[in-house]
């Protein structure tokens, strides 16, 4: 095959290749017609991705989501696909003797002692129901610190995270 053919294949290739995502994102509802690429946000890898650090099980659990796309021959969600390409990168970084090591540390499947996190998303949702029931942000805040035991900054920092997600979202449709 020439240099020319290779180039004419592989832009086949990137094209129907391209084609099937759009497809797929059609058929799963998951394309916003407004900006003309798929959105394969997944509320399923994105919880699993905000325990992942501090749960192994979880880590684990989104290895095999990966591994199941993979053995189907379909992209993975672009989160789990950057948490892995992330992982695999910082790990090649490493001295040689340290990869196996650090590959597990950066794909969070050995235990780090960490606190579970809790999902900003439940965290903001929470709060802004809260005050859109009349309840002022200081109250509010308060009362979310004290039901998922957390600091109140850190429900503060979750109820922005969740406003920005819904201003975002609210812009596309």
């Amino acid at each position: 095959m020439s240099n020319n053919e290779g180039s004419l294949f592989d832009a086949k290739v990137s094209e129907l290749a391209a084609e099937k995502i759009e497809e797929n994102a059609h058929e799963s509802g998951t394309c916003s017609a407004k900006l003309g690429v798929p959105l394969d946000f997944s509320v399923a890898v994105h919880e699993l991705l905000s325990r992942a650090e501090s749960d192994p099980a979880s880590a684990m659990k989104l290895l095999e989501m990966l591994a199941k796309d993979l053995r189907a021959r379909t992209l993975p969600n672009r989160m789990l696909a950057g948490y892995v390409a992330d992982a695999i990168e910082a790990a090649a970084a490493k001295p040689t003797t340290y990869q196996a090591r650090a590959l597990t540390d950066e794909l969070h499947l050995t235990s780090q002692d960490r606190r579970p996190a809790h999902s900003w998303l439940e965290i903001g949702h929470a709060m802004h129901m809260l005050i859109s029931e009349g309840s002022s942000q200081t109250k509010a805040k308060l009362e979310v610190a004290v039901e998922y035991h957390i600091d109140e900054g850190t429900a503060l920092k979750y109820y922005k995270q969740y406003v920005a997600a819904k201003q975002r979202h609210d812009s596309i449709e």
